[in-house]
Order: structure tokens, then C-alpha cells, then sequence
């Protein structure tokens, strides 16, 4: 009886050391969250005058995303830009770059918070890009996915 039980409490032992290593290399893991650098870093420790920035809204956007193709996204947004970037022909061209990117987004791809932390990361990427760095960050008021 004894011989079974040594194997057993072995086992549990070794299973309870491993999940509690795991525990420790994901709160190290969670700690080190590169994107959260990544946002400290770009803002620096210059706070931004409020004079600096302007916010600018873009149009509704509503299309259809990749996969399923029966689900709509309605989404409003505003772009932070600094006073010299911001005009109406930015902001819609922006709003055509973000309805072509959403056409090729799964919704699989969107689920949970890190899902949209990823689309909201991709969009701050494609505005700045189509603004040549004018615009800081873009804001997601509301998005519904249908």
C-alpha cells in the first residue's frame, strides 16, 4: 500500500514545484510587457501641454470585416495631432486607411483585451504613417461589432 502511495505524493510534489516555477516566469512575463515600455518610452517623461495636441474626429466608419463575412464594425474615433497636422483631408484619408484595414481583420483576431489592444496598436500605427508622424495616438470612442 505504501509502494503506491510514494509514486503518487512524488508526482503531486513534482506537478505543484512545476505550476508554482510557471506562476513565478509568467508574473516576470507580465511584468516586462513590452508594449507598456513601449508606450513609456515614446512619451518619455516630458508630460504634453495641452496646447500641443489637437483632438480631431474622423468620420463613422462602418464596413465589414474578412472573416465572417455577415460582421459589421461600426466605429468612432479621433485622432490626437499636433494644430499643424490636423485638417479635415487628413482625417478622411486616415478613415479610408482604417475601413480598407478592417476589411482584412478576422474577427477572431479582435477577441478579448489583448485582441483590441492589437487593433488599437495597428491603427495608431497605420495613422501615423499616413500622417508622417503628425498624429500622437488615436482614440476609440465606440466600436461595435455586429
Amino acid at each position: 500500500m505504501l509502494s503506491k502511495i510514494i509514486p503518487i505524493l512524488v508526482a503531486t510534489l513534482l506537478a505543484a514545484g512545476a505550476g508554482g516555477g510557471f506562476g513565478f516566469i509568467l508574473i516576470d512575463l507580465i511584468k516586462q510587457d513590452p508594449a507598456a515600455e513601449a508606450e513609456k518610452s515614446e512619451a518619455g517623461d516630458k508630460p504634453a501641454k495641452a496646447s500641443d495636441e489637437l483632438l480631431v474626429s474622423l468620420p463613422t466608419i462602418l464596413t465589414n470585416l474578412a472573416s465572417p463575412k455577415d460582421a459589421w464594425v461600426r466605429m468612432e474615433a479621433q485622432i490626437v495631432t499636433s494644430p499643424t497636422g490636423a485638417s479635415e483631408l487628413l482625417a478622411a484619408q486616415i478613415s479610408e486607411d482604417i475601413v480598407a484595414y478592417m476589411r482584412t481583420v478576422h474577427l477572431s483576431s479582435l477577441e478579448g483585451a489583448a485582441g483590441f489592444r492589437a487593433l488599437r496598436a495597428d491603427l495608431k500605427d497605420r495613422a501615423r504613417i499616413r500622417s508622417r508622424g503628425e498624429v500622437k495616438d488615436i482614440i476609440l470612442r465606440e466600436f461595435v461589432i455586429e
